[in-house]
């Protein structure tokens, strides 16, 4: 992972079209920056946590400051 690429994954209804993923897209990079890559992957279903709940953002990016130190050292 990286801080330069964003994957949405979504389940995606019988409305959603080409026109709903562009969208998704340019709502993104507007909020991350034009050089963001934002993958939107249709996925069967999205999985709960133990708890029951659904988390609305999940980052797999380390830490900056411990990257930087590894790169330190």
């Amino acid at each position: 992972m990286s801080l330069d690429l964003t994957i949405v994954r979504i389940v995606a209804g019988p409305a959603f079209d080409r026109a709903a993923e562009e969208r998704i897209v340019r709502d993104f990079k507007a909020r991350l920056g034009e050089a963001v890559e934002v993958r939107v992957e249709q996925v069967a279903e999205i999985a709960a946590e133990s708890s029951g709940k659904f988390r609305y953002v999940v980052s797999q990016v380390k830490a900056l400051g411990s990257a930087r130190g590894a790169a330190d050292a």
